[in-house]
């Protein structure tokens, strides 16, 4: 006899000794590390049947029956083997609640008719054609069944939840036959055979709450079923029209099913409008939103409010995005359900029509896994801002009360950035170009060097009152580096009748950071900077009375609305 203990029930099994194996072992370790997330998840659905697909070890059907003793579990398992150890376990221990159903689960529909096994010396096979197993002769046919075929089995109409016992193929082929009529919760392992993206469409175009995990943990798919689109995209309008054919047209080829397209109108003169309920009136996705002007800000802001995507994503439709990229986003973002995710970008000079892949190596490496610790994710604070490369879970933004400041009319992508990337507790970057980032285009802001730069300052004082809330020194260290690199550019570029007010103005605003920051920690950020002069004008400026022996850093390039040109860097160095 061999006893099982499982103290999250309070309870133990007796088990047949044959039922000792590595795979029971790892069965009862995976209960006892899911148990909460599974109580969470039962807590919030009454269950009275219960499918496993697979008995696997047979550990996993005698759990839920112990742990739902007035429910139905309703087991399909193909391996005779497996059913006779199951049975013999749960009548020792007194569990009359299981009922098995020998069998797989088949699409009536496909040629996959027919489940092929093959038994021997303790171990199993089985493929759905027979000519993958080594010993044809030897192989058995195992009855396959739809799922209402199973359900009539076993007397019922819908089965509160569905779990899948294990990883294989032919486990997994079950959630073909899932809809919101006949599964109440999915829950289980989930396939490294399974494409994330798929499933969890799938899931939201049937309505289905799931919340499936990797044997080893690495990754999760959490589905709540409370909205079936996937991605928002949010595109402020003003005066674009002629770039929206092909902003749009590179949307829909990028952007995943389940995907809304919220074309925010803020009070454009031009016909911007009209072309939008062109595309509407093409594709139904395609929602056209008015409003007046107020600026970019408010503009992402009532896409943001209005958006029901569980992801959402801040477009420039002046901008394009390479095929597929919005859809390699959102599959990344759904395994582990990670706040934000980027990729790369290229920048496109419309001058010269001339295009450059921005070379971020550094973070392709540090960040193409999930990373989940804040204080690596804040080495990503100094950047220059780029929200348009990213998509980000709204309940993470919406929860942070992370919003775009209105009132700030220039740069507002700034202190969203900052915000969202300091609060950020997963983080992920794919290693695919997804963007093309527009400069130069006419019309734009191309030579901003007069007082709009004081924008600035009004910037900083709300990121001031942030991090004095947030509290956290590597933050305000960060904020710090974000202040001297974007005051040393813009005192390159201010007219030189503006420049002592800047200089003055950005003194006291570094004074204030310097208030709520180690001096120790402070001496170190100051020390970095061997570049005054080749920022500051006059040489003896605004950086004078903190020079130290330092490194030198690159000069962040102009936002969006700035002056852009070639010979500028689009980054700062992250230390």
């Amino acid at each position: 006899m061999h006893i099982v203990e499982l103290p999250a029930l309070g309870t133990r099994l007796a088990l047949d000794e044959a039922t000792r194996s590595s795979a029971l072992d790892k069965e009862l370790s995976r209960l006892n590390q899911d148990h909460y997330d599974l109580q969470r998840l039962l807590a919030n659905t009454p269950i009275r049947s219960m499918l496993i697909v697979g008995a696997g070890a047979g550990l996993l059907p005698l759990y839920f029956a112990a742990a739902l003793p007035d429910a139905r579990i309703c087991v399909l398992e193909p391996l005779q083997k497996s059913i006779k150890t199951l049975q013999k376990n749960a009548k020792q221990n007194g569990l009359d609640n299981i009922h098995i159903l020998r069998g797989s689960y088949a699409d009536v529909t496909s040629a996959e008719a027919t489940l092929f096994v093959m038994e021997s010396h303790g171990t199993a096979r089985m493929s759905f054609y027979r000519g993958d197993l080594d010993h044809v002769t030897a192989t058995k046919a195992v009855p396959t069944f739809s799922m209402p075929d199973i359900l009539s089995a076993f007397e019922l109409t819908k089965f509160d939840s569905v779990f899948l016992s294990d990883n294989s193929p032919a486990t997994h082929a079950v959630t073909k036959g899932l809809t919101a009529d006949n599964c109440g919760l999915l829950t289980g392992v989930l396939a490294e055979t399974v494409d994330p993206l798929d499933l969890k469409i799938f899931l939201k175009q049937q309505g289905i709450r799931a919340f499936l995990r990797s044997d080893d943990h690495s990754h999760f798919i959490d589905e709540k079923a409370d909205g079936n689109m996937l991605l928002s995209i949010v595109l402020p309008i003003y005066n674009v029209a002629a770039y929206l054919p092909q902003c749009f047209e590179s949307l829909l080829a990028a952007a995943p099913p389940c995907t809304e397209f919220l074309a925010v109108n803020d009070g454009s003169p031009d016909n911007s409008a009209e072309v939008v309920q062109t595309w509407a009136a093409r594709y139904p996705s395609i929602r056209l939103i008015n409003k007046p002007n107020g600026g970019c800000a408010s503009a992402r802001s009532a896409g943001l409010h209005q958006a029901t995507g569980e992801y959402i994503t801040f477009i420039d439709p002046d901008d394009w995005l390479f095929p597929d990229s919005l859809a390699r986003l959102c599959r990344a973002a759904v395994l582990g359900s990670t706040d934000i995710v980027q990729g790369g970008f290229a920048k496109y000079y419309e001058s010269s029509s001339h295009s450059e892949l921005i070379n971020e190596d550094w973070i392709a490496r540090d960040f193409h896994r999930l990373v989940l610790d804040q204080g690596n994710i804040r080495r990503l604070l100094t950047l220059q801002p780029t929200i348009w490369r990213r998509v980000y879970r709204r309940v993470f933004l919406l929860e942070n009360g992370l919003d775009f400041y209105h009132h700030i009319r220039r740069f507002d992508d700034l202190p969203f950035q900052f915000e969202a990337l300091s609060l950020c507790r997963s983080f992920k970057a794919i290693p695919d170009f997804i963007y093309n980032y527009r400069l130069q285009r006419p019309g734009q802001d191309v030579a901003v060097n007069d007082d709009r730069l004081y924008v600035h300052f009004d910037i900083f004082a709300l990121l001031d009152s942030f991090v004095r809330r947030l509290g956290a020194q590597q933050v305000i260290a960060q904020l710090l580096r974000v202040k001297l690199n974007t005051h040393g550019w813009a005192l390159g570029q201010i007219r030189d009748e503006f420049k002592q007010k800047y200089q003055e103005l950005a003194l006291a605003d570094i004074e204030a950071t310097r208030q709520m920051l180690d001096e120790t920690e402070f001496s170190k950020v100051i020390s970095e900077r061997d570049d005054h002069g080749a920022l500051v004008t006059p040489k003896k400026g605004l950086f004078a009375s903190f020079k130290r022996k330092q490194q030198p850093v690159v000069t962040p390039a102009p936002r969006k609305t700035e002056a852009k040109s070639p010979p500028l860097d689009d980054e700062v160095a992250v230390s």
